[in-house]
């Protein structure tokens, strides 16, 4: 099996709402591990209406989450 470009790279991920997260996703996706942080309410993209509503749980696969 071949070896991701950011295998072995953790990542801590603080940010929130839609680009951020697009981001640790995609660092997920090339192998880091991403540890994303959110503020005890969640991340504001949980509660995205319409055409966002479906964004988070799509992006969650990669992340370990953590409240503070």
């Amino acid at each position: 099996m071949s070896r991701l470009p950011l295998d072995g790279i953790r990542v801590v991920e603080i940010s929130h709402m839609v680009m951020g997260p697009t981001c640790g996703m995609i660092l997920g996706d090339l192998g880091a591990e991403v540890i994303k942080i959110e503020p005890t309410r969640g991340d504001g993209t949980r509660r995205l209406l319409g055409a966002g509503a479906g964004f988070f749980p799509h992006i969650q696969p990669q992340q370990t989450v953590h409240c503070h």
